[in-house]
């Protein structure tokens, strides 16, 4: 479940709900990750202070990854690149964020469109699970509030799932990129996170029906009936990272063969004799 889920299931809820502080408490927690951090804070400082990436992406409530989309595209604020980072000058934010501004729903019509494609999916970091009961199977928190109150003797938090930055959960990031985007447009994302310490093999966790199911990377190519035909680049790029294939039960056959053929390679790599380098 996403946040964005979770708040519409919030809002479906019966006018009359009770909410207990147990329940209040859990909505705070887990919507709390989701709120953006420190904009009175940076609203103090002066035009000339400099604040870093991760400060401007709680500020303005983006990923990480879209402000480097964004400074590739020239879409974003002014930046500052320094010799081991990026730095933005708060003044240069506000400019960009006044030209953001609409007065009528005609101008943000023409705006929007100017930035199209622009905003990504949000995530943020993960919230646990939250348990209020000494149950060996608690109540989940959505059937807890609309039960009758002598049979709740507490509830289990659905899980809610929050990512600021694709490396934080590789597979998360791709359960809901590969829908909407090819495995050629999401190789060079891909590649990056891995770069900056992506585990391919993290798993990942969503609600299905009444279920948690928990999947990686390898069970989601392992499971691809489309055509992409940048299928085999990317299954070798994660093969090349560590991508563990082992467990998979009853994969589709280009996943099978891309397994094979990146194995093949590099056991022909490894026993064919190089060819001296010339000077």
């Amino acid at each position: 479940m996403t946040p964005d889920e979770f708040i519409f299931k919030l809002k479906s809820l019966p006018p009359d709900t009770t909410l207990t502080p147990y329940h209040l408490i859990a909505v705070l927690e887990t919507i709390s990750h989701s709120m953006s951090k420190g904009e009175d804070d940076i609203d103090s400082y002066p035009d000339s202070k400099l604040i870093s990436e991760e400060a401007l992406a709680e500020w303005i409530d983006e990923s990480i990854s879209t402000l480097q989309k964004w400074r590739v595209s020239g879409k974003g604020p002014k930046f500052i690149k320094k010799p081991k980072n990026i730095a933005y000058r708060v003044g240069d934010v506000r400019d960009w964020l006044d030209n953001l501004t609409v007065a009528s729903t005609a101008e943000s019509h023409v705006r929007l469109h100017r930035l199209e494609g622009v905003f990504d999916t949000e995530f943020f970091p993960p919230t646990p699970l939250i348990i209020c009961s000494s149950q060996a199977e608690p109540m989940p928190f959505f059937d807890s509030l609309i039960a009758p109150p002598e049979v709740v003797e507490g509830f289990v938090m659905e899980y809610v799932e929050h990512y600021s930055t694709p490396e934080e959960n590789l597979a998360a990031w791709l359960y809901n990129n590969m829908a909407a985007s090819s495995l050629t447009d999401l190789y060079q994302p891909t590649k990056r996170a891995l770069a900056n310490g992506g585990d391919p093999n993290k798993k990942a966790k969503r609600l299905v029906g009444d279920n948690l199911a928990e999947f990686g990377i390898a069970d989601l190519l392992a499971n691809f009936k489309g055509t992409d035909f940048g299928f085999g680049e990317f299954m070798y790029l994660l093969l090349d990272n560590d991508l563990d294939v082992s467990e998979m039960k009853d994969p589709s056959v280009q996943f099978t063969q891309s397994v094979n053929a990146h194995h093949l390679h590099h056991k022909l790599e490894s026993t064919l004799p190089h060819k001296p380098s010339q000077s």
